[in-house]
């Protein structure tokens, strides 16, 4: 599966992760660091930097929020569903823009094993803003997971519009296309992933797949 929804995903996803967004003060940013994971620590150091944010009086609504999701995966990590479900409701309820806690809500159901309730998830949040790529790309990745190939391509085919650019929206559907056995379109997307970026190196591996699966191709197919 090409696309990326780790632990640290969720700031990747909605943009909305920068260190120290709350207060410029040293030891807040330093939270946020451990709180999201993006500088390694044990599990109990993020709950702990977590904890700190959501509890400091100068962290604003929005980006308790953001703690809340980070505590969530902590907790989810821990195999702590219920307080994951928890911290999870909150961070939707402190959330006013509500596309990133949505995707974090939807993330957690994703990686629990709850296909349906991701695919609402990713849903709701694509209402809740239908202009943003990353919801679709994940949507996306949930209905390959059960084998919707054509679900997974129409969802791949709207990220594109959205983020023309993206060579990970690419790759994406290059798979969906080569799980359904359709090895050409599969060859085309796969380069245009390439083309976007060379340093995909899955992408290289699902191309030599689909070119394997044709047999043989066009030398225009081979063009890094």
């Amino acid at each position: 599966m090409l696309v990326s929804l780790g632990r640290k995903s969720v700031c990747a996803v909605v943009s909305i992760c920068v260190i120290g967004a709350a207060s410029h003060a040293q030891t807040t940013s330093q939270e946020w660091l451990w709180c999201s994971g993006k500088q390694s620590t044990t599990i109990d150091r993020r709950i702990e930097s977590c904890n700190s944010l959501i509890d400091s009086l100068d962290v604003a609504p929005a980006h308790k929020s953001l703690a809340y999701c980070n505590r969530a995966i902590a907790y989810r990590e821990l195999g702590d569903v219920p307080r994951a479900i928890s911290d999870l409701e909150e961070s939707v309820r402190l959330d006013t823009e509500k596309y990133p806690s949505l995707i974090c809500r939807a993330h957690h159901h994703y990686f629990t094993g709850n296909a349906e309730r991701a695919i609402a998830g990713y849903s709701e949040a694509i209402a809740s803003n239908p202009r943003r790529p990353e919801a679709f790309i994940a949507r996306g990745a949930v209905y390959r997971s059960i084998k919707e190939f054509d679900r997974a391509i129409a969802d791949y085919d709207e990220s594109i519009r959205l983020a023309p650019d993206d060579a990970l929206a690419y790759a994406n559907r290059a798979e969906a296309h080569l799980q359904a056995q359709r090895y050409d379109q599969s060859m085309k997307d796969f380069n245009e992933a390439i083309r976007r970026d060379p340093n995909m190196t899955p992408a290289y591996a699902g191309r030599a797949k689909a070119r394997a699966a044709l047999g043989s191709e066009p030398r225009s197919l081979d063009s890094h």
